[in-house]
């Protein structure tokens, strides 16, 4: 019998069972899914995110829901003996402006005593809480890319034009692509034992666990199954979701798919490279977005990008590589999808979803959570060969039958790809390689820690130090806008 590759206390932390397992696509999916089970909580929901606004328009989404987030768990709270938390990392002074002002102020005036809203913030300045976790009962979970925030929601089919497509203030946003997992049974106290250093006090002693309405609208598609819980935690000196992505990468045989917000971790491309230098190593399709939305997203992270693109590219001797985003079907290049997604899929037999982007930050430096399977039955294997196909014909705008039935005839996930990525409209295409304007290299010459490696403790030099650098990099963005 083969060995295992998942191991406690090397590249994840746990495996527990998951009694039901189901992948959400997309945050139409993941919201559907989350909005009516909430209500049928029996005793506490706890809320983990890198943000949770509470000013998502959930009456847009759906004229049944109440006009907002905080209104929305109000009554949840009000109409059960239902305990609800929300814990929310608080950013540094870079990240406040987008922020709801006054958000603790504004809950604390308008909530009752059962629900607890708190910010948290980082032992170490650069850092942040990145995990998007919503536990109901201890007993159903839901984990993955997908903040309960604004700018999430999407459908699969990722119009431009879509009257819902619209954040608190009224604002439309860019289409989005996320994956959010649900998950029931043993696993998911584990995955509230990790996360307890950031409960609200209240909930200290919280340890009630009742039997939780699985959301009948998602039927889940494995039952019964051990999965691993795998994390960053730097202050803990803990990486295991970089080792598990380093040791599937290395195991792999036939294939690896990853789609990704980002792509630039130094470690992971090595070991992508590596399998590209092999002469009979496996296909590698990755699938990111053409571009990033903000100044300062696109100036680091774009620019990390195009290197560990080029390296992949210049590996690529056996010609098996795709780096790949989902085009929209007008191709506008301010319209573009926004990937924001976190998992990947190896040969069948490994697979993980989560909240870690393939960058230094999550992998060395934010406190992420991601859920890992190693396939050991045919069903498993199928549930994991199913999330690249039922996520590439998602992008290809054709049916899962069409997409299987090619990979199946073609032998071949790059094959199958280039079969039915030559519309003009809604598909698949390269990513080009990003050029960086000039007001963009100022702004990375003013950006020393560029893909943020450092993790400074806090103190009274690195606060002034952050302030003065912020007012440099605004200062600098203002010029050259002008």
């Amino acid at each position: 019998m083969d060995e295992r590759l998942l191991k406690e206390g090397h590249n994840c932390w746990k495996i527990s069972n998951a009694e039901k397992l189901a992948l959400l696509y997309d945050g139409a999916n993941y919201f559907d899914a989350l909005f009516n089970t909430l209500p049928k909580a029996k005793s506490s929901i706890q809320i983990f995110g890198w943000e949770v606004d509470a000013r998502l328009g959930l009456h847009t989404i759906n004229p049944d829901y109440p006009k907002n987030l905080r209104i929305y768990l109000l009554g949840v709270a009000s109409s059960k003996n239902v305990s609800i938390s929300v814990s929310s990392w608080k950013p540094a002074l870079y990240l406040k402006f987008d922020r709801e002002l006054f958000a603790p102020f504004k809950w604390w005036k308008k909530s009752n005593s059962k629900v607890h809203y708190r910010q948290v913030r980082t032992p170490t300045t650069f850092s942040s809480y990145h995990e998007k976790v919503c536990i109901i009962d201890k007993q159903l979970c839901f984990l993955g890319g997908i903040d309960i925030t604004k700018r999430r929601w999407d459908t699969q089919l990722h119009r431009v034009e879509d009257a819902k497509r619209i954040d608190g203030k009224g604002v439309k946003y860019n289409p989005v692509h996320d994956v959010q997992l649900a998950i029931s049974g043993k696993v998911v106290k584990q995955v509230s034992e990790a996360l307890a250093d950031r409960f609200h006090p209240r909930d200290k002693n919280l340890n009630e666990e009742h039997s939780t309405n699985w959301p009948s609208e998602h039927p889940p598609q494995l039952r019964d199954v051990n999965v691993a819980i795998s994390r960053t935690d730097p202050t803990r000196n803990v990486f295991e979701i970089e080792k598990f992505y380093l040791d599937a990468i290395r195991s792999s045989k036939k294939y690896i798919f990853i789609e990704n917000q980002y792509l630039s971790h130094a470690e992971v491309i090595r070991s992508l490279c590596e399998k590209l230098n092999e002469v009979n190593g496996p296909e590698i399709v990755i699938i990111v977005p053409r571009s990033y939305p903000g100044f300062f997203e696109r100036a680091i992270f774009s620019n990390e990008r195009r290197k560990a693109i080029k390296r992949l590219k210049a590996s690529d001797k056996y010609d098996r590589l795709l780096i790949l985003y989902p085009k929209t079907e007008t191709n506008k290049l301010d319209k573009f999808i926004v990937v924001h997604s976190k998992l990947m899929a190896v040969d069948g037999k490994l697979f993980t979803v989560g909240s870690a982007n393939l960058n230094h930050r999550s992998l060395k430096v934010d406190n992420e959570m991601n859920i890992c399977l190693e396939a050991a039955t045919p069903e498993e294997e199928t549930f994991i060969n199913d999330a690249p196909i039922t996520l590439l014909a998602e992008h290809l705008d054709i049916s899962k039958e069409v997409f299987t039935s090619s990979w199946r005839l073609n032998n071949s996930l790059k094959a199958s790809i280039l079969e039915h990525s030559h519309k003009k409209d809604k598909t698949l295409a390269a990513v080009p390689l990003y050029e960086v304007p000039l007001k963009e290299k100022v702004f990375l010459w003013l950006l020393p820690f560029v893909d943020i490696k450092f993790r400074w403790p806090k103190s009274y030099f690195n606060l002034t130090l952050l302030l003065g650098l912020t007012t440099l990099l605004f200062a600098a963005k203002a010029l050259y806008e002008r």
